[in-house]
């Protein structure tokens, strides 16, 4: 049995709001985009995949979120072309998701 059928992540994270629209992480602007992309790729894609993705970064973490695209495309096998995540960081989608995610560590 595979693990995916019994069990299901949801990535959450730790940050805080200065303004309605404005999140800040406690390691700066970039570990923030680190967290949008896989806030996306969870949008987009399997929890597999997923995980993959965030085992890739994590693997190399000084290197997030400048490792996302070459992480992207070894778990992608080409079904979502990196461009559609791209969007997802460039639209208010990945604002959506991150509150989101801040909202289920706050219930947590």
């Amino acid at each position: 049995m595979k693990l995916s059928s019994i069990v299901n992540v949801t990535i959450s994270y730790i940050a805080y709001e200065q303004k309605p629209d404005e999140i800040h992480c406690m390691h700066g602007a970039e570990e923030c985009l680190g967290n949008r992309q896989q806030l996306c790729v969870q949008d987009l894609h399997s929890q597999t995949d997923l995980m993959q993705f965030v085992y890739c970064q994590t693997n190399d973490y000084p290197s997030i979120p400048h490792n996302a695209e070459s992480c992207y495309q070894k778990i992608s096998n080409q079904k979502i072309p990196w461009s559609n995540v791209q969007k997802c960081l460039d639209s208010k989608r990945s604002t959506e998701l991150f509150f989101q995610a801040l909202e289920r560590t706050r219930l947590a």
